[in-house]
């Protein structure tokens, strides 16, 4: 049995605790890695036997993107929703414009 140390036994983290910046690099480079491995492994053994039909871009490799992507916007809490809706409306110009 696995024994646990007294101060650890009733830690928690809140939402306001949460502080990226002392993630560590390396563990953070670690998961990235893992992810995208995963992804390329999908997409070469889709493509050995699937040939025609193998995975371009998949769940793991849009987890990948988004890990990667998230890193910018990490600091910028409540602005993040005015860049979100920002994206949004120039998508939703972008079709009515350019596919129609």
């Amino acid at each position: 049995m696995i024994e646990i140390k007294n101060e650890y036994k009733n830690w928690t983290i809140g939402e306001n605790d949460f502080q990226p910046e002392y993630l560590g690099k390396f563990e953070t480079i670690f998961n990235l890695g893992k992810v995208f491995s995963c992804g390329l492994i999908i997409t070469l053994v889709t493509w050995i036997f699937l040939r025609r039909n193998f995975v371009v871009f998949g769940i793991l490799h849009f987890i990948g993107i988004s890990i990667i992507l998230a890193y910018p916007f990490l600091k910028l809490r409540y602005g993040n929703l005015l860049i979100s809706l920002l994206f949004i409306f120039l998508g939703t110009y972008l079709k009515r414009n350019l596919y129609y």
